[in-house]
Order: C-alpha cells, then structure tokens, then sequence
C-alpha cells in the first residue's frame, strides 16, 4: 500500500509541468519564513515545517490502510480524521471519509456546519472561537483525502475519496 501526498501549494503549484512525466511541480517554497535564523528558515537541504501528512497502518504486519490528500496545513486533521473515525468507531471506509471534521489553527476552530448544534455550543462553551464552514466545490474547507483500506484475511480493497465530489462529474 502506499499514500501519495498531492499538495500543490496554490491553486495549480508553480505552474511548472515537467514534460512527459505528468508531474506538475508545487510552490513549496512559500512555507519557508525568508527571515534568515528561525527554525522555518531557507538553508540548503532543508525542508519547511509543514503538516502534509501521508498514513499508511498495520495490523501484525500486514498493510491495512492508507491516506493522505491535499489541502495543506488542513491536510493533517483531513487525514487523522479519516483514520480514527475507520480504524476507533468502526465506520466504513466512506463513512470515515465523509463524517464532519474539525481543524484548529492558530486560534481558529473551522468546524463543519454538519455537526449538531449541542457539540458545536460545547465547543464554544469550551472557548473556542467556532468558524463554521461547508465543503463546496471551489472550496477546500476540510482538505481533499483519499484513503484505502485492505482486509488481511481476504485481500479485498476499498476506495474513498473526500470531497464526494470528485468522483461525481454531475456535482462539478
């Protein structure tokens, strides 16, 4: 199994398409900080701090899930969302993908205007500082994930991809 992080950074990277490969390069330099000694700083052979995670689990040995998405910093909730809703509370793959999520960031809580309004004023009661939001086509609110699952014992795969969207040409 294996998950591909597809994070172009803006809208379409850098514009940069590298003829005959169909690979079309990011502009991840703009997660570095220009200011020269801070941690996020340019220097050769460094990478930026930046949450784009890829999650591939096992089970005694054997690969069982994987995923990972675009979306940038969004991309790390999108993805842990996915797995702990399949891999905790028993969903199903599309079930796991497609619940409401959560992202905090800097003081922010972007919630997903499809949890009920109890959890929405529990988290406000808590002190969070509720954005709420919807996913539309356009807008990546909650980062877009793909995931796929493996069952061991049959070798069966399952698919799932969030936005639902993206496999639905009559939605764009």
């Amino acid at each position: 199994m294996a998950a591909v992080c597809i994070s172009l950074s803006d809208a379409h990277g850098s514009l940069v398409y590298c003829p005959g490969t169909g690979v079309v390069l990011n502009n991840g330099m703009q997660n570095f900080d220009p200011r020269p000694g801070r941690p996020n700083s340019i220097k050769p052979g460094k990478m930026p701090i930046f949450a784009a995670p890829v999650l591939v689990a096992t089970r005694q040995g054997e690969p069982v899930f994987a995923a990972a998405g675009s979306g940038g910093y969004r991309i790390l909730t999108g993805v842990m969302h996915t797995f702990v809703n399949w891999a905790v509370h028993d969903m199903d793959l599309k079930q796991a993908i497609e619940a409401p999520r959560i992202h905090c960031q800097s003081r922010e809580t972007f919630v997903d205007e499809r949890f009920p309004d109890a959890i929405i004023e529990e988290l406000a009661a808590m002190g969070h500082d509720i954005r709420l939001q919807r996913d539309a086509p356009g807008l990546n609110a909650f980062a877009r994930v793909a995931a796929v699952t493996r069952d061991p014992a049959e070798g069966l795969l399952a698919g799932a991809a969030w936005p639902p969207w993206i496999n639905d040409t009559d939605a764009i």
